[in-house]
């Protein structure tokens, strides 16, 4: 994973395209709840002037995300993506672990 992140840049005011799949390719956005903590995520990140969102396509197993980086860090935007939707998305499927 970390020879992954070897050369990446984040840098404010740029493009990413990003896809992140869930553990196991299990299909949990096929239940709109699931797929709507997603959606509202992205949402509450632009609204703070974290991101800008061009598009977002949930899949049932994973996240296609095309966003104009606005402060921060590519990798703190998606630790925050991510930590908070498996939270959220864990506790209605009554679980926990990982979930991406």
């Amino acid at each position: 994973m970390q020879n992954l992140r070897k050369g990446r840049f984040s840098y404010p005011g740029n493009y990413y395209f990003v896809t992140t799949i869930v553990q196991g390719k299990e299909k949990i956005f096929q239940k709109e709840e699931c797929a709507n903590i997603v959606i509202d995520a992205i949402r509450w990140m632009e609204k703070e002037g974290r991101v800008e969102n061009i598009v977002a396509i949930v899949m049932p197993e994973h996240l296609h995300w095309v966003f104009v980086l606005k402060k921060g860090i590519l990798d703190s935007r998606m630790k925050t993506l991510k930590g908070f939707t498996a939270r959220k998305i864990n506790q209605i499927l009554g679980r926990n672990g990982k979930l991406w």
